[in-house]
Formats: structure tokens, sequence, C-alpha cells
């Protein structure tokens, strides 16, 4: 048995470290989906493909976990994230002098970025790795597990 530097302590190569966790740190004020989704990687051309980029992705986590899409807040902005999709970036409702304090979010998000290739949840940050394109969004996006409203993994892999 190893100890590893992340949550949730040690870590070992038999078993699954998260079994007993609903996301991280176990918080109850987001919700947690049904794995409903098998592990992909888009413009990849098989799992062997796949399986090797997500190695590197997560070279330095290895007890990490394969998200398949979040929702979470930032900057005043609701972000959704699905593997495959470009953010969505949702902004608050505005009157006709701009901001309205308590304004509820727009229904209309606007698409933002490049296409997200993997969510590597790490379990004290979740790592956001999209297609590069220099501009707005950093790669990998750092999202605190203290912003997420709502994460859903893809399924375990197959024993």
């Amino acid at each position: 048995m190893s100890w590893g530097s992340s949550y949730p302590g040690p870590v070992t190569s038999v078993g699954d470290p998260w079994e007993d966790r609903e996301g991280p740190y176990s918080l109850s004020r987001y919700v947690t989906e049904q794995p409903t989704k098998d592990f992909f990687i888009p413009y990849l051309n098989g799992p062997a493909e796949a399986e090797d980029l997500w190695s590197r992705f997560a070279a330095r986590h290895p007890a990490s976990r394969r998200v398949y899409s979040l929702t979470y807040t930032h900057n005043d902005q609701k972000i959704e994230v699905q593997v495959g999709q470009e953010r969505k970036v949702y902004s608050r409702r505005g009157g006709r002098g701009g901001y309205v304090p308590g304004a509820d979010f727009d229904r209309r998000g606007k698409r933002e970025g490049s296409t997200v290739l993997a969510i590597v949840d790490v379990g004290t940050v979740i790592e956001i790795w999209s297609v590069f394109l220099s501009g707005r969004w950093a790669n990998p996006s750092i999202v605190d597990p203290w912003a997420l409203e709502r994460i859903q993994y893809f399924k375990p892999a197959a024993p």
C-alpha cells in the first residue's frame, strides 16, 4: 500500500478507493447522478487510444475518477460541462439597467470554448481538459469541488 497525496487517503492497487464516496468530500449539497455512459474520449478510434490518453490526463493522480458531466458556478455564471461538447455558460438575467441582484440564470446558455476531452476528479480539485485553442479557457481548467451543483461519473470499467 502506498500513501497518495490526494483524498481519500491510502491508495492501493487493489479495489476502488472511491467506491464509498458520492463525490468530492462526500458533500450532500450537490447532486451526484447515476452513471449512464461508458467511458470515451471524443475524436479517438477506440478504447485503447482512449485509455492511453486518459493515462496522460490522470498521470499525476492515480486514484482519480472519470467524470462525464458536471455543473458548477463561477463569477456569477452557471457553467455546464460535458465530455464531447463545448462548455455551456448561463449568465444571470438582467433588467433594462443591467445587473439585477438575486436574478435567476437565463435559460438560454451560450456555447463557449472548444470540445471537452476529459474531466478528471482528483478529489481536491476537478480538472477539465479540452481541445487546445488559444483564448478564454485554460487547459486544464481547474474547478473547486465547493462550486459544484451537479456531477455525473462514467460507468465503472468492467472487471
